[in-house]
């Protein structure tokens, strides 16, 4: 390889090369700044969910547009990285216990006192929700940003943000976020396949805020693959002054709060 020094050039190839140098330095800090920008879009967009609370969760499941079955689950989180579902109904659910600790996820049946690990890719009981849908409350935790933009979408403006998977472990490979970009709430969600394929899509139905902390989020998972098979949710009766210390989050405790 043959290189040139400053020596050979001349005043105008030195200032083309220079101008040059200072061009692909302003686009790449333009990137840096964008990616971070989309990093903070993602982070509002989680951030309605409480650090600590206890709810309802309930899922409905439908086939061919009809509801096939449903679960009731009363749940708590704490932080960002610990969840856990405790079965109410119906009857046959009782004493199963669900929970992830970071990137591990528990299964309990009391009927057979047996604990089991899940994967995140795994269907959580019936549903088109995944077990990584259903026990995480932040993207951040399993995605970051590849890229985003804007999107004018029916008197709408969105922000349309390109999640990629930090590993093989997680459910998607790739994730298109759509945000509101008054509020950060989300709006939707399209979810990939390692294949590339489209297998997803999920709609929000009503979010609703009230002094600032979430009071009734409602959403529908819809299995893009099977028409008519969609999986909807409902989580209210937030209780933001439970005390809900780490021991909740423990097997023990799956083992002791399984009714």
């Amino acid at each position: 390889m043959k290189f040139i020094s400053f020596k050979q050039l001349s005043l105008p190839g030195i200032f083309s090369l220079l101008l040059t140098c200072f061009t692909l330095s302003i686009l790449f800090v333009s990137a840096v700044e964008a990616t971070d920008y989309a990093q903070e879009i993602m982070e509002k967009a989680d951030s309605f969910y409480g650090e600590e609370m206890k709810f309802t969760f309930r899922i409905e499941d439908y086939e061919d547009g009809e509801q096939v079955r449903y679960y009731l689950f009363e749940g708590y989180t704490r932080g960002v990285d610990k969840y856990l579902l405790v079965a109410n109904e119906p009857a046959v659910m009782r004493g199963v216990v669900h929970m992830r600790i970071g990137d591990t996820i528990y299964n309990y049946l009391r009927r057979i006192d047996r604990m089991h690990q899940r994967s995140a890719k795994e269907n959580f009981q019936n549903s088109v929700f995944s077990q990584e849908d259903v026990l995480n409350v932040q993207l951040a935790n399993f995605y970051f940003v590849k890229g985003y933009e804007e999107l004018a979408e029916e008197g709408q403006t969105l922000y349309v943000l390109d999640l990629e998977a930090r590993s093989q472990e997680v459910a998607y490979n790739r994730i298109k976020s759509y945000i509101d970009t008054e509020t950060f709430y989300p709006v939707r969600r399209e979810y990939f396949s390692f294949a590339g394929d489209l297998i997803k899509e999920l709609v929000v139905e009503d979010i609703r805020v009230e002094d600032g902390m979430l009071a009734l989020y409602e959403f529908t998972m819809y299995d893009t693959l099977r028409k008519g098979y969609y999986s909807r949710v409902t989580m209210k009766d937030f209780n933001y002054e439970k005390d809900i210390p780490d021991t909740y989050f423990t097997r023990s405790f799956m083992k002791m709060i399984a009714r």
